[in-house]
């Protein structure tokens, strides 16, 4: 899964998975990293947790993540 992050929470994702994982630059504020994850409603929720980081690939990920926020978002209606 490729990831789209604030730089601030580079220690957070190193921390999630390791030290090992390729951070590129993105821009002044951000990078992005692919990290291999098993794409479950935990993995999801840990992204929505953390607000700043936005799934970009696979699209089947982006579709699942929209498709959990919106059953949250109709849950809470």
């Amino acid at each position: 899964v490729k990831l789209l992050c604030p730089n601030s929470l580079a220690n957070v994702i190193i921390d999630r998975f390791g030290k090992d994982i390729r951070i590129l630059p993105n821009d002044h504020d951000s990078f992005t990293t692919t990290v291999e994850v098993a794409v479950s409603e935990l993995f999801l929720g840990w992204v929505m947790a953390l607000k700043k980081v936005r799934i970009l690939e696979p699209e089947s990920v982006v579709d699942r993540m929209k498709e959990m926020l919106k059953q949250q978002n109709d849950f809470y209606q």
